[in-house]
């Protein structure tokens, strides 16, 4: 294969944008990273027998009992690690997913 200076142009102007999006994605994933990290302390502090499982989204006080048969996984180490940090309650709690995002119709 040859390239021309026109297709090395291209080529180098596809790759700076793959660098931007790359560049922009890694900082949004930074930034969501830290929100949660703030969410997570403030759980902690309303009620520290919370736990959570950030890559399902739930959060509740029992959801590691649930969980122990991907005992294997991040998931449920990240759990268990919750679970030691802020202790195990014998209650029962429902899990439940976040919220869905909300709608702001106007009704005529």
């Amino acid at each position: 294969l040859s390239f021309d200076d026109e297709d090395a142009f291209f080529l180098q102007n596809d790759l700076s944008l793959a660098n931007e999006n790359l560049s922009k994605a890694t900082k949004t994933l930074e930034e969501t990273g830290k929100e949660l990290d703030e969410v997570e302390y403030l759980l902690k502090i309303v009620n520290p027998k919370l736990v959570w499982d950030r890559k399902e989204g739930l959060i509740g006080t029992d959801i590691a009992e649930k969980m122990e048969g991907a005992e294997g996984s991040a998931a449920s180490q990240t759990l268990n690690q919750n679970k030691n940090d802020i202790g195990a309650t014998g209650r029962d709690s429902t899990m439940m997913p976040p919220p869905p995002p909300s709608i702001n119709a106007s009704l005529s």
